[in-house]
């Protein structure tokens, strides 16, 4: 897949509002599929410009801010 393709893909995948729960938090992860952690890692990845992320699971929350592919902080609540 080309570059152009790839990120034509990408914000596609952003704006669609089938991803989005009720509050507009957009879902990476739904009953499993993809794994969560699949689904965090691929977040972090496709994270070019700088960007705070924050990942929910009932009462757990993990926050991290992303750039470039790499995580440059992170928390837990």
């Amino acid at each position: 897949m080309s570059e152009p393709n790839a990120l034509a893909q990408k914000l596609a995948m952003l704006t669609s509002g089938d991803t989005l729960d009720q509050s507009g938090a957009r879902l990476v992860s739904v009953d499993g599929d993809p794994v969560p952690i699949t689904a965090i890692l691929r977040e972090v990845d496709d994270t070019v410009l700088e960007r705070f992320l924050a990942f929910s699971c009932g009462d757990t929350t993990i926050e991290v801010v992303a750039a470039a592919t790499v995580v440059c902080a992170e928390s837990s609540a």
